[in-house]
């Protein structure tokens, strides 16, 4: 799909805007606990965030809606490490951010994932 070329990034992240990246070691990622944990920290998430992708979209909509937040890139290293563990939540990672991040509202600037 077009939305995800534009804030899901694949390799060293080209097209992604410049900027400090929250780093995720995809290495110790081995569970689908494990990634949303590791999202929710980069992403700063409120403390009565769920662990599950319900929830992580909902709190994904709260952050590209908050005023005065800079433009966040959260890069998942090893991230072909990841997507061979957990193939699914990979999957639906990026679909969510894309989608997500489509829909931004007017003035708001989304978030950026680069799988390297």
């Amino acid at each position: 799909m077009e939305h995800e070329q534009r804030y899901v990034h694949l390799g060293a992240g080209a097209g992604a805007p410049p900027g400090p990246r929250q780093h995720i070691d995809g290495e110790s990622v081995m569970t689908k606990d494990d990634l949303l944990t590791e999202l929710s920290t980069a992403l700063r998430f409120p403390d009565y965030f769920r662990r599950n992708w319900d929830a992580f979209e909902e709190c994904l909509r709260a952050v590209i809606g908050s005023p005065g937040t800079e433009p966040r890139i959260v890069q998942i290293d090893a991230s072909a490490l990841v997507q061979s563990r957990l193939p699914a939540d990979t999957a639906l990672l990026q679909e969510i951010w894309a989608e997500v991040s489509e829909g931004a509202p007017d003035g708001r600037v989304p978030p950026h994932l680069v799988l390297a």
